[in-house]
Order: structure tokens, then C-alpha cells, then sequence
């Protein structure tokens, strides 16, 4: 997200408006007059000298090429405004010849009732090839080459998006295995990998050039660490990164570079990931939740802990997982007696266990405490909905440091 923070005459915090809402697009936050761009993930911004406001975006997925990373330049335009573009390609690399279904959708105009009107260039020679919204076409010699649609408004005023299509080399298919998305480990573990990788132009894929690295992820961003080669192996992990800070996870990331097509058609780089999760949850950097706060611990972890646990309260825990060969749940907690709901998928949705903790010597006294639990299958959402116990406190049941998943 990004704010607008405005003072008062003694330099306090007055008021904190939206500025841009940020985020992925998906189908149900599309484009709107109000959200007209995928801001995901926003890093860095500045004006220029001329009052031109830059945005940079990282976009999701971890050193990879990440379709929704962009850099944003406003303007300050009087009048009629410029149309938005918007490209899609499929496919976008392939054997000669090669036919590709283009597509503006999502292309727009922002000023209300204005139309807008479509010249497509698909092979990069300047001339136009199409005024469709949506035009098929097939190249036939090898050699990579910009598509380029570029979209005109009622005014003339226009804007234009770019593609690069590759005849004559296929990119790789790259898959990883193992581990599988949302699978636990704990830093320090040794992590196995396994990794498929087909080629149509190379054959037989030479395993020794395929790259598979241990990405740190903190929070939307993320570290690489060790990277080793192989279809098969094993990745390192180190038991220092727990203290990294933040919502702290995984990425097993690989990648190839094919060896290019025939008459020097360029090498082609596909990257494929896996996240995974801590077995250890330190829930004060859950990103949802309602009704609970934050406040420093004496105990080990994190140094912080969430309390002000009421009836239906709850948090989620960061990310998705799957829970194959996890048979406990443990919960540090201090204070009072009270129960935690674990629903999949929703603050309401299916009951996968509920326990009631017990109260230790005080507030300042944890205690871990042991729950069986039996894999739902599948990946899911993990909301813990917090009850009072029969006989326990109507409010602030307890104080919970971190949850942990065991075999």
C-alpha cells in the first residue's frame, strides 16, 4: 500500500488518506476507473525534476521474471488523457511456423465514454498488420521479433505495449517437484529438491545446467542464497535466517536456459518456484487478522507476542499450506484458559480442530502445549477463531507467542 500522511501546525500525524491501492490484479479486483494498474508489490518511488511521479513495482515470484514488476511514470495531463494498453500472447515461443493469438483485453481509455481504437505491428517492421481487438498471426521464418499493439483515443492521443515472440526455439518446461507448494521445513534443515525439465529443441536436457537456488523470502521480497546444480539434490538452509524478522518463508527456485535454436535463434530461460513455510508460526507478523494485538514478550522468539483475545477474534496464518505428515500442533501461550478453532480456508469455513488450552502460572509464565491433529489434504488457508473456555475469562483468554506444526 501507499499513504498520504498529512501534519498539523506542530508537526503531529493529522490524517492518513489512501493514495494508491496496491496489489495483484485478479478476478475480483480488476481494472477500474479507481485502480487502473497492477501496482504489486510497490519498492521504490520519486519525482523528477519536472513534477513526473515514478513508481517501481517488484511484482510477485522471487529472481524471476515477474510479469506484474513495472515502472510507472504519472503525468499531469489537462484534457483528454492518454488510452491504457493492455497485451497478452499465446503462445509467445515456438517452432516455425508459429501461430499466436493476440489479445487487448483489459485495454482502456481512463476519461468516461471515450473510444478507443487498435493498430498492432506484429512483427516489428513498422507497418501495421491489424486494427482487430484480437488478431491471430503466423510467422513463419525463424527469429525473434516485437509485437507491438499501440491504442488510439478519440483524440488521437495514444499509448503502446510491447511483446517479444521467439520462432524457431520453444522455451523449457520447468517444474519442481519436491518440495511440494506449502510444505514445512524449519531453517537449518537440509531440503530436498526434484526437478523435471523437458526441452523440444535440446533432447535430452543436460541436468548439470539446471540451477536450483534457496531463496530467503521476507515479506514480499526476497535473498538468494545457495544455488546448486542438478535435477536431484539436496539445498541447504541456515538456522540464522530465523531471526531475519518479519513474515519469514522458503523459495526453491530453478531454472534453465535451453541452448537456443538453429541459426542462432536465442536461448530461452524458463524459472519455476515453490514456496514453503516455517513449521514455527510467530503469529505477531500475521498480515490478517481481527480483533487481537501486539505486545512485547519476555519469552523466547520473535519479542512480540498477540493478546486482547476475545470471542471471535481471530488471525490467519501467512500463506498456504499442506499438511502431509504433520500429526501436532503446539501452542506457546501464557495467561488464561481459552479455545482456538482452526478453520480451513476462512474465518468460517471447515473445522479442522479445536483445543482449549490451559492457563499457566500467569501472564508472564509460558507454557507449550500439544494438540493432535490429522491432515486435511490438500492446500489450505489456517484461521485460528478464538472461544472462551467453560469456566475461563469472557476476554483476554491468553497470550499466544507462536504456533508449530510436528510430526
Amino acid at each position: 500500500m501507499i499513504r498520504e500522511i498529512r501534519f498539523d501546525s506542530q508537526g503531529r500525524v493529522f490524517k492518513i488518506n489512501n493514495l494508491l491501492d496496491c496489489g495483484p490484479l485478479t478476478p475480483t479486483r480488476v481494472p477500474q476507473t479507481n485502480r487502473p494498474f497492477e501496482c504489486d508489490n510497490p519498492m521504490d518511488l520519486q519525482f523528477d525534476g519536472s513534477g513526473h511521479f515514478y513508481l517501481l513495482a517488484y511484482g510477485d515470484g522471487f529472481f524471476n521474471i515477474n510479469n506484474d514488476a513495472g515502472l510507472y511514470r504519472w503525468d499531469y495531463v489537462k484534457g483528454q488523457r492518454a488510452p491504457i494498453p493492455v497485451l497478452s500472447a499465446t503462445p509467445t515461443s515456438g517452432s516455425a511456423p508459429l501461430t499466436v493469438e493476440f489479445s487487448s483485453n483489459g485495454s482502456r481509455d481512463p476519461d468516461p465514454g471515450d473510444s478507443i481504437r487498435f493498430e498492432w505491428d506484429l512483427n516489428g517492421d513498422g507497418t501495421v498488420d491489424s486494427v482487430d481487438a484480437d488478431p491471430q498471426y503466423t510467422y513463419t521464418t525463424p527469429g525473434q521479433y516485437t509485437a507491438r499493439l499501440t491504442v488510439y483515443d478519440s483524440s488521437g492521443q495514444s499509448a503502446s505495449a510491447n511483446t517479444t515472440i521467439t520462432v524457431g526455439n520453444t522455451a523449457p518446461t520447468v517444474s519442481v517437484d519436491a518440495p511440494v507448494e506449502g510444505g514445512l521445513f524449519a531453517f537449518g534443515e537440509s531440503i530436498p529438491f526434484s526437478v523435471t525439465v523437458t526441452d523440444p529443441e535440446d533432447g535430452a536436457v543436460d541436468c548439470s545446467r539446471v540451477e536450483v537456488t534457496f531463496v530467503l523470502g521476507h515479506d514480499e521480497h526476497g535473498h538468494a542464497e545457495e544455488t546448486v546444480h542438478g535435477c536431484q539434490g539436496v539445498l541447504p538452509t541456515y538456522a540464522e535466517d530465523v531471526s531475519h524478522g518479519g513474515n519469514v518463508f522458503g523459495i526453491v527456485s530453478a531454472s534453465y536456459t535451453d541452448l537456443g535454436g538453429p541459426g542462432g535463434i536465442p536461448a530461452l530461460t524458463t524459472v519455476d518456484q515453490v514456496r514453503i513455510l516455517q513449521k514455527r508460526q510467530e503469529v505477531e507478523f500475521v498480515v490478517e487478522q481481527s480483533g487481537t494485538n501486539t505486545a512485547p514478550s519476555s519469552d523466547l522468539g520473535g519479542g512480540l507476542q498477540r493478546g486482547s483475545l476475545g470471542n471471535g477474534d481471530w488471525i490467519a496464518l501467512n500463506g498456504t499450506y499442506r499438511l502431509a505428515g504433520v500429526t501436532s500442533l503446539t501452542l506457546r501461550t501464557s495467561g488464561g484458559t481459552g479455545v482456538a478453532e482452526v478453520h480451513l480456508d476462512a474465518v468460517d469455513g471447515p473445522l479442522l480442530t479445536t483445543v482449549t488450552v490451559a492457563a499457566t502460572a500467569g501472564p508472564t509464565t509460558y507454557a507449550s502445549q500439544t494438540f493432535p491433529i490429522t491432515d486435511p489434504g490438500g492446500a489450505h488457508r489456517l484461521y485460528f477463531v478464538f472461544r472462551p473456555a467453560p469456566g475461563g475469562p469472557t476476554n483476554n483468554f491468553f497470550n499466544l507467542n507462536w504456533v508449530e506444526f510436528g510430526p
